[in-house]
């Protein structure tokens, strides 16, 4: 009857740290949660308090391999729309 009695106890007692121990990381996790969330709102604030000065001049097409690209793609899309164009019920797909 002792024996039982003192199982019981310890099961109890395991119970309760378990239950601690479950309670701890629940605050762990929303603790982690909530400094990732502030941490990459943080960033976006310092970007665009950076970027409100003066727009970055963007040199486009200026390469021979960004016009090889330029190039590729408009080949591509006015391809896609010709095939398109012949049947407009069909399924079109072209591969890279």
């Amino acid at each position: 009857m002792l024996k039982k009695l003192a199982e019981t106890a310890v099961s109890r007692e395991s119970a309760r740290d378990d239950s601690k121990v479950e309670n701890r990381m629940r605050k762990v996790v929303v603790l982690f949660g909530l400094w990732s969330l502030l941490s990459l709102s943080h960033a976006q604030l310092t970007d665009t308090a950076e970027a409100e000065g003066e727009e970055e001049a963007v040199d486009l097409f200026t390469t021979p391999r960004t016009k090889l690209a330029a190039a590729a793609s408009d080949f591509g899309f006015n391809l896609f729309r010709q095939l398109a164009a012949r049947d407009p019920k069909a399924s079109v797909f072209l591969s890279p």
